[in-house]
């Protein structure tokens, strides 16, 4: 997830118009050792501490919001995609409870003795 989200915003920054060519490329040899989720905030900040104007800074926070949204949404699906799929290998599971095993509420007296 963190890969396409390093990879989105790169390609987001690239291709802004308000982001200029040389911020775009200090970027892009930030992300490349690696980026981790961080908030908007800190990337605010982060922008702001560089010295780059409010309109740069804006440009970036929104580019990396919408990054982190796209690599969530890939990464949730991935997951239900997986999760779908596994669900192809429980079809040989036993459906029934195997005869003779009593749960603890049966033993108990719990389960058919029609008292409560």
């Amino acid at each position: 997830m963190l890969v396409g989200l390093s990879g989105a915003f790169v390609t987001k920054i690239t291709d802004d118009e308000r982001i200029s060519a040389e911020v775009s490329q200090q970027v892009s040899i930030a992300v490349e050792s690696g980026i981790d989720f961080v908030s908007t905030d800190a990337i605010r900040t982060a922008a702001q501490e560089a010295g780059l104007d409010a309109a740069t800074t804006d440009a970036l926070v929104e580019d990396y919001q919408q990054a982190q949204l796209g690599s969530l949404k890939a990464g949730l699906l991935a997951a239900a995609f997986l999760a779908l799929a596994s669900l192809a290998f429980t079809r040989d599971l036993p459906h029934e409870r195997p005869a003779g095993r009593t749960t603890d509420r049966a033993r108990s007296g719990e389960v058919g003795s029609g008292t409560r």
